[in-house]
């Protein structure tokens, strides 16, 4: 959810805290973010791109989810980081530098 849905939300019925973010490459940014939407309590994770002014916009890259089942996605995502891992030290992938990737 970028702020705007099918039921014609706006901006301020999605409030949001940003937890992190980082460099996905040299134009877009990935953000995880937590807050409310229509009340209800979500995580955010998006892709970011900058429009034609500098602003930082969401795009629609990117899922939200109840915040009650991020224990399931930090599941899915630990299993990818020990593959990552496992495929890294097999030779068949580089780290990438520290702030970017372009997955």
């Amino acid at each position: 959810m970028s702020g705007l849905d099918e039921r014609e939300g706006t901006k301020k019925d999605f409030d949001t805290r940003v937890l992190h973010s980082f460099a996905k490459n040299a134009a877009e940014e990935v953000r995880v973010e937590v807050g409310q939407f229509y009340g209800k309590d979500v995580v955010n994770v998006r892709v970011y791109f900058e429009n034609d002014e500098g602003k930082r916009l969401p795009s629609k890259k990117g899922i939200a989810m109840a915040l009650n089942l991020v224990p399931e996605l930090k599941k899915g995502v630990d299993l990818a980081h020990a593959e990552y891992l496992r495929m890294v030290e097999d030779g068949k992938l580089t780290a990438p530098e520290k702030g970017g990737g372009d997955a």
